[in-house]
């Protein structure tokens, strides 16, 4: 779900007000929440909670944890993205 919340912006001073928030839940119906900041610098922090703490993480390192690939690569599969989604002719 896509958000734009004032309150985002008190979480740090690059901080927007857009984010994105996904509310996943297992089987036993304890659930997890995710939510990507977007920060005016243009990068990306994820938002979670874990054990009554709440971290936040930047994109890219979750993106570097989970693809064995260098930063070149990550960034041009991000602009890919964009342009197949926002600049379709």
């Amino acid at each position: 779900m896509a958000l734009v919340r004032p309150s985002f912006t008190k979480r740090g001073p690059l901080y927007s007000h857009f984010g994105t928030s996904i509310r996943c839940v297992r089987p036993d119906q304890s659930a997890q929440t995710l939510t990507l900041h977007y920060l005016q610098d243009g990068d990306c922090t994820l938002r979670f909670s874990f054990a009554k703490r709440e971290y936040m993480i930047p994109a890219v390192l979750v993106f570097k944890s989970l693809m064995n690939v260098n930063d070149k690569i990550i960034f041009e599969k991000i602009v890919q993205v964009f342009f197949l989604f926002f600049w379709k002719i």
